[in-house]
């Protein structure tokens, strides 16, 4: 990986897209993939952390008020876009009717490369980096606000998940008890027996 990063910053390349596409080769080609992703999902939370605070401390609010028009066409555009490359995707890998009717959806909290794209802003277009973060990042927050209940809504219709309501619950729960009665019962029965055949 750190030689992918250095390789693409000597050429001149997106380190961003050298790092998905190394991730993404690796995944398909390596045996070991799981275990090392199983690792690497140890160490990134705290990483994920510190990438988000910093980001967030380079935001200017002043510059929140003059994206008004550009925020709402950007929030728009993406959430058309992800759905429609989503459906497009999943139609040409003939996917099932679920993944190509709600994927695009579940997707719409992904917001973590966006947010990536605006340190490149900074080094390619530095005079529009500050409203293209203040535009990014305020999208961002709308995206983690509304984003989950929309995924939830989305894996539900797909069947993905099933929504328990609290009656079902409760008998499940009870379901639950009743076994524990009946194995416990059971032992106490099965060592009634044992204590009977040693005297």
């Amino acid at each position: 990986m750190f030689i992918a990063f250095a390789l693409a910053e000597y050429t001149g390349a997106s380190a961003l897209l050298t790092c998905m596409i190394l991730g993404g080769v690796f995944v398909n080609v390596s045996k070991d993939a799981t275990s090392v992703f199983k690792i690497a999902d140890m160490i990134t939370p705290p990483i994920f952390m510190i990438f988000f605070v910093v980001s967030g401390a380079k935001l200017d609010i002043l510059l929140i008020p003059s994206i008004g028009v550009i925020g709402i066409v950007y929030i728009i555009t993406r959430i058309i876009g992800k759905y429609a490359g989503a459906w497009v995707g999943a139609a040409i890998t003939k996917a099932p009717h679920a993944v190509r009717n709600y994927l695009g959806l579940a997707l719409i909290p992904q917001a973590g490369v966006a947010i990536g794209l605006t340190i490149v802003a900074d080094r390619v277009v530095p005079e529009y980096a500050g409203q293209i973060r203040a535009v990014i990042l305020c999208a961002t927050l709308i995206y983690e606000l509304t984003g989950p209940d929309i995924s939830k809504i989305a894996l539900t219709k797909s069947g993905e998940i099933e929504i328990v309501s609290k009656k079902k619950k409760r008998k499940r729960e009870k379901e639950k008890k009743k076994k524990r009665r009946r194995l416990h019962k059971g032992c106490v029965a099965a060592s009634q027996i044992k204590n009977r055949k040693g005297q």
